[in-house]
């Protein structure tokens, strides 16, 4: 069982990693675009809802995973 817990920790760490790694992005597309405000209106779904929407998910598995290794453990 514990290797099990383990294992489940290290995929959290993973997706956590992830999930780091997609909002750092997020942030230097924001910091790097210069565009104009139409240009920016379409970039925006694109580049910032698509992926925080994106990361919401990982993040609500992330707490499935932690309320199913509460109720395991």
């Amino acid at each position: 069982m514990a290797s099990q817990v383990a294992s489940r920790l290290r995929a959290l760490q993973v997706t956590y990693a992830d999930a780091s790694r997609r909002a750092e992005r997020i942030r230097l597309r924001l910091n790097d675009s210069v565009q104009t405000v139409e240009q920016h209106r379409r970039g925006v779904v694109r580049e910032v809802a698509e992926p925080i929407q994106a990361a919401g998910q990982v993040l609500r598995g992330i707490k499935l995973a932690l309320w199913f290794l509460s109720k395991v453990a």
